[in-house]
């Protein structure tokens, strides 16, 4: 069996390579690989380059900017998205089933999956009409993603979300269909002993507003906590300077790739996430996986994941006034055992590689059978 993997709009194995995800990305389709016999075609929205990124024979790579000539002009790649499912019809490429990864660019999919009359299905991390509701994008924008995600549904074979929460909002807004499954993001379990010596708030997470780092900053303002945040991004010289006034203990170290992530939370006791909004958090799942014992922003898609006090720790981030509160965690060593091991039970009953693995296989073969 040979999958057709439609990389997001935009994104290339370099893409994966320069944010440190590549081997992470790369993972879960060479266990498929390995386990099951299954091949992949990954159509990346990079040059010839991207064919000498991953030397593998379950993998075959083709680079859409290796056949049209790369251009400043958003315009002209957007053509150039909609003109290459023709080409790769006239390649003759023996494929089974398309998959599309994530909703943008999903109209590529579409075209090639209604040319070729192969089954499609869109995978989606995060549902994108609720990012842009918190985004403030212009009426406009908010119309074609919710037009792109009407006809993504309409001409799948099968639309997967990351959690329960955006399946429902998709089902009560915009259409009511058995083809929505959910499909939460998956980690790697850990066989290693945590052995937690780090006593530091670890984050992960982009430095933009999503993310709320400045309510962190406000939180631990003259507290003799420290905070270690991974990650860059557009608000990075602010919140640095808006942590020396607030007189915060915060070190914002950078961008590590994804087995470095890991190797520090086998060592922090605890983890924060202070985000506005989230689709299916890695980061939080991995930090669970993990044995930390997560303070999480209470938010939709965090309390799909963690309850309070049993598996984990939800504070409202309109009120600035809780370290004193996670302080009393922290120091309740019982309190702690007992949410670091039902943090792990919680994410290896529900989003172990394992068991996406058998979702993923069984996807494909409904798909094949029908």
């Amino acid at each position: 069996m040979n999958i057709l993997l439609y990389f997001t709009f935009e994104y290339s194995l370099q893409s994966w390579k320069k944010s440190g995800t590549l081997d992470k990305e790369l993972l879960f389709y060479r266990e498929l690989s390995r386990r099951h016999g299954i091949k992949y075609t990954f159509i990346t929205y990079g040059d010839s380059s991207d064919e000498n990124i991953i030397d593998d024979d379950f993998f075959d790579v083709i680079p859409i900017y290796k056949y049209y000539k790369p251009s400043k002009s958003k315009l002209k790649r957007y053509i150039h998205s909609f003109l290459f499912p023709l080409k790769i019809k006239k390649m003759g490429i023996d494929f089974s089933i398309i998959k599309q990864n994530q909703l943008q660019g999903s109209w590529a999919s579409i075209i090639l999956s209604i040319i070729t009359r192969k089954p499609l299905i869109v995978r989606t991390g995060y549902d994108v009409l609720t990012f842009t509701k918190f985004e403030n994008k212009s009426k406009f924008k908010v119309y074609l993603y919710k037009l792109l995600t009407k006809i993504s549904v309409k001409y799948s074979n099968l639309y997967t979300v990351t959690s329960s929460v955006d399946k429902q909002y998709l089902l009560s807004n915009l259409t009511n269909t058995d083809k929505i499954k959910i499909r939460p993001n998956w980690v790697v379990l850990n066989n290693l002993e945590n052995i937690k010596t780090s006593d530091s708030l670890v984050s992960v997470g982009r430095l933009e507003r999503q993310k709320n780092y400045s309510f962190l900053i406000d939180m631990l303002s003259n507290s003799d906590l420290i905070s270690d945040v991974y990650g860059t991004g557009t608000l990075e010289e602010e919140l640095i300077e808006y942590a020396d006034k607030k007189n915060t203990k915060i070190n914002f170290l950078g961008s590590v790739n994804n087995n470095e992530i890991l190797s520090i939370l086998n060592f922090s006791k605890f983890y924060i996430t202070t985000s506005l909004y989230e689709g299916n958090p890695k980061t939080v799942l991995e930090a669970m996986s993990r044995g930390c014992v997560v303070f999480a922003s209470k938010i939709p898609n965090h309390e799909e994941l963690i309850t309070h006090l049993e598996n984990g720790y939800l504070f409202d981030i309109k009120k600035i006034n809780i370290i004193d509160d996670i302080k009393k965690v922290m120091n309740d060593e019982k309190l702690l055992v007992k949410l670091s091991n039902n943090a792990v039970s919680r994410v290896s009953d529900n989003n172990s590689i394992e068991l996406l693995l058998e979702y993923e296989v069984s996807d494909y073969n409904n798909l094949i059978v029908k």
